[in-house]
């Protein structure tokens, strides 16, 4: 559940989690969150679009869209293509504050 991904968590860590998901909520209509054991998975009509992992200090966004047609100006993120990862998206960017939550959605909304 997203209890257990947020429990022993501080209170920054989920009230970052809390910020970040009401944004995705806001921006996906009808989004589905459906926790997984080592990640919380939002989906669209059974479609990955974002997997967020709760760490101890960050959380850490997966987005999940093709990396050649995705476009991050201000490379907040890593490529993902090749790498161990636990979310689905081919791109990951760690967050520890909201300073680039508007920007973050934009980049959410090209895997739309």
């Amino acid at each position: 559940t997203e209890d257990d991904h947020l429990s022993n968590k501080s209170e920054a860590v989920k009230e970052l989690y809390e910020a970040y998901r009401s944004a995705i909520e806001n921006l996906i209509e009808n989004v589905n969150i459906v926790p997984k054991k080592l990640y919380i998975s939002f989906e669209k009509n059974k479609r990955i679009i974002v997997d967020i992992v709760v760490q101890t200090q960050e959380i850490k966004l997966y987005i999940n869209t093709q990396y050649s047609a995705f476009k991050d100006l201000k490379n907040l993120g890593v490529q993902m293509t090749d790498k161990t990862k636990w979310g689905k998206g081919y791109y990951q960017i760690a967050i520890k504050d909201t300073k680039n939550l508007e920007y973050i959605m934009s980049l959410i909304k090209q895997a739309l």
